[in-house]
């Protein structure tokens, strides 16, 4: 009798071993359940989220923006025609047109006297394009500030930037009657 209790003990154990590999094993693919239903959940939400549009001017539309700052330049509202440029560069992914709208905002503040704000702007449309339009703004800005050397740097870009096809090209005659009263001044 010894022998069956003993073994009716180590038929316990084993169905108690059992037991926990079941609960185990069960509550391991609960988990996963778990798991994946709550992924689930969560990309149908996100997918239910509405996407926001990003808005992208288009070149009429940046134009009408340069105009519209324009007149409020013009008619004394410095301020408007800043945040009208500030807001057109936000809402275009073109890097032609924020560098164009960039320079535009930038020469704000070149007329205003505040060279060091319209640097850090012109600096901004460099960033994304550089054209004859920046170098040639930039050349300005550091002349103003008295960085002859900056000053003269850009005026050669200006000259490299020209477009030499275009009847237009007398600028690189100013650019270089530039440097030559910047090179004359700095000796």
């Amino acid at each position: 009798m010894s022998k069956n209790k003993e073994h009716q003990k180590e038929a316990k154990k084993l169905r108690k071993r059992l037991s926990k590999r079941k609960k185990l094993i069960i509550g391991g693919a609960i988990a996963i359940l778990l798991v994946t239903i709550g992924l689930g959940v969560w990309f149908l939400i996100q997918s239910q989220k509405p996407k926001i549009p990003i808005i992208t001017r288009t070149t009429e539309q940046i134009n009408q923006v340069v105009t519209d700052a324009d007149v409020l330049a013009s008619s004394g509202d410095i301020s408007g025609a800043k945040t009208a440029y500030n807001q057109a560069v936000d809402q275009t992914s073109d890097a032609t047109q924020k560098s164009y709208l960039l320079i535009s905002n930038a020469s704000l503040y070149y007329e205003e006297g505040n060279y060091d704000q319209a640097l850090i702007i012109a600096k901004q449309a460099e960033a994304y394009k550089l054209d004859e339009n920046v170098a040639s703004m930039m050349a300005e800005m550091y002349k103003m500030k008295g960085d002859k050397q900056n000053a003269i740097i850009y005026y050669k870009k200006s000259i490299d930037l020209t477009d030499k096809t275009s009847e237009m090209t007398d600028n690189t005659l100013y650019y270089q009657t530039e440097i030559d009263i910047l090179n004359g001044a700095a000796n």
